[in-house]
């Protein structure tokens, strides 16, 4: 976003929540230049205040004039399921994605670094967990997945490139298809850890803690 200054502040966030701008705001950012509106669906707020520390919004600012200074003029808390969803969504599929923090040189090797995505949502008749693996080396793995009390160790899959998924659900159609069977209650707490193991190894190569979308 170069070039262009965002002006948000603690008191304009805590009172500009319009119930209607769930209307407004979705899929992915969008800069209208007719109403000289941007709007970002999933924003999480860090180190503004203690109340709106690591919550979701979605916001729309509102251009200054003929610059390219933008103001908040609303936002919307938004859920945080969905939104940490998106988010590790792309955050596993962006092979460019550079994470300082797993780079002491700022280097960006994570298109070669193992990583894991875990993705769960729950009905009130269902259970449904899936959890990906990618630059893995060939060789045999199994995943281990715990909600709560509950706890599941996945069949043993083989994989002759870099890439594995276990699929995990209580619906009888889903399993048929070749998902592992839990049960619909399996998830609770709305959370779901998932770690993806070498064959043999008790350790985890791999480890996600994912929120679960309520349906």
């Amino acid at each position: 976003m170069n070039g262009i200054t965002l002006a948000i502040t603690g008191s304009m966030l805590a009172l500009s929540v319009n119930s209607a701008l769930a209307d407004r705001v979705g899929g992915s950012p969008k800069a209208d230049f007719r109403t000289d509106e941007l709007s970002i669906p999933c924003v999480r707020i860090q180190n503004l205040s203690e109340a709106t520390e690591g919550m979701y919004y979605d916001i729309v600012l509102v251009r200054r004039g003929n610059s390219y200074n933008y103001e908040l003029s609303a936002a919307e808390p938004e859920d945080s399921a969905l939104c940490e969803r998106i988010a590790d969504f792309a955050e596993y599929e962006d092979d460019d994605y550079e994470d300082d923090e797993d780079s002491d040189d700022g280097s960006d090797d994570s298109g070669s670094t193992p990583d894991i995505l875990a993705q769960c949502e729950t009905r009130s008749d269902r259970s449904k967990i899936s959890v990906k693996g990618k630059n893995l080396e060939a060789g045999d793995y199994y995943a281990v997945i715990t909600s709560g009390e509950n706890t599941l160790q996945s069949m043993t899959r083989t994989i002759a490139d870099d890439e594995l998924e276990f699929d995990f659900d209580s619906d009888p159609d889903d399993v048929a298809e070749g998902a592992e069977a839990i049960a619909s209650d399996f998830i609770t707490g709305a959370q779901v850890m998932a770690a993806i193991h070498r064959d043999g190894e008790s350790e985890a190569l791999l480890e996600k803690t994912a929120g679960c979308l309520a349906r």
